[in-house]
């Protein structure tokens, strides 16, 4: 039987990003595969979702591909949220600039789960102020019973859809080429050569 669920989890830290006023951004930061039931693999991806100020509840979805053709998806909705908990500064010394949580990103509604977030620097490729605090929240969304015998590109997709009008539409989509094999497997290290 083919399952898809999602856990959540606080993201660290993410790469300088490109979130700006009133946005939400949706980044597919890391898949990971495991040996599941003989056979076949559990797939795991991490989404970071970005948002700065206040951004309205968004219905969208997270994709799994196998050779071009769509092995699931599973629905991401949203509440609206206000990312107030981040605050910008920079020290009297000029060094910085920095972001701290005062009191921190507030709890992101997430197919009814409250996250948690972590405030962080973004940087802005537009606008009168290069620079900017945002928070981001990152969920885990796994399919299971997947059978990769064969598979030679695996991908997945954020706001398959297109439902969501984000800053940065070029980090939605994660693609692993193969031959993609079941043992334990982390594609995070290389992702960036396959966007």
């Amino acid at each position: 039987m083919i399952k898809a669920w999602i856990a959540t989890v606080v993201l660290g830290a993410l790469a300088a990003g490109s979130a700006m006023a009133g946005d939400i951004d949706f980044a597919v930061t890391d898949v990971k595969l495991r040996a599941g039931d003989p056979g076949l693999a559990n797939v795991t991806a991490e989404i970071a979702i970005v948002a700065q100020d206040t951004v309205p509840g968004t219905s969208t979805g997270v994709a799994l591909s196998l050779d071009g053709s769509e092995f699931g998806r599973v629905p991401i909705v949203t509440l609206p949220y206000v990312a107030i908990g981040c605050t910008y500064y920079e020290n009297w010394q000029g060094m910085g600039p920095a972001c701290v949580d005062e009191p921190g990103c507030d709890l992101y509604t997430v197919n009814g789960q409250e996250i948690p977030g972590h405030c962080f620097l973004v940087i802005l490729w537009w606008g009168p102020w290069p620079i900017a605090c945002a928070c981001s929240h990152t969920i885990y969304v796994t399919w299971e019973g997947v059978s990769l015998d064969g598979v030679g590109i695996l991908e997945v997709m954020a706001d398959v859809d297109e439902a969501v009008s984000e800053p940065n539409e070029n980090n939605n989509t994660l693609t692993v080429f193969g031959p993609v094999a079941t043992q334990e497997s982390s594609w995070g290290m290389i992702k960036a050569l396959y966007r």
